[in-house]
């Protein structure tokens, strides 16, 4: 996967990959939820997820969200799903345009030392996914 510098989008019908990503050391967000999917919350959520370089993980359950996410993540920033698909956003600190001075000192630019780290990943529960988003990650389909 690091070999193709692609983020990882897994296709599990069953959901386990999910319930497991879920319970890992990562900022989880479901598409499906209103709350999840606030600008304001998502922004906080990558940031952070930036910031401790860890996984910003997106759980598109069994709906088709592409589109929905792209468009609150273009509410935070405009492009900004594909700055982050692209990695983009990891380089020459762009990430920090995301950061609001109420974000406190905890996210300061000297504090963001493990975005090497950082790791964005699309689960889904849906099979039939558009080949622009097929080319855009590493695709890993969970069998049973």
């Amino acid at each position: 996967m690091k070999a193709t510098g692609k983020f990882p989008l897994v296709i599990d019908k069953s959901g386990r990959a999910a319930t497991f990503l879920r319970y890992q050391h990562t900022n989880y967000m479901q598409a499906v939820s209103p709350a999840d999917m606030q600008s304001e919350v998502l922004r906080k959520a990558l940031i952070g997820a930036i910031r401790y370089g860890k996984p910003l993980t997106i759980d598109m359950v069994e709906s088709d969200m592409y589109e929905n996410l792209e468009t609150q993540l273009n509410g935070v920033q405009d492009g900004l799903l594909n700055s982050i698909v692209s990695r983009d956003l990891l380089k020459d600190d762009k990430y920090l345009s995301l950061v609001k001075d109420s974000d406190g000192d905890e996210y300061k630019d000297y504090m963001f030392n493990l975005v090497d780290e950082f790791v964005f990943i699309i689960v889904t529960e849906k099979e039939d996914q558009k080949d622009e988003i097929l080319e855009k990650f590493y695709t890993v389909r969970i069998t049973e």
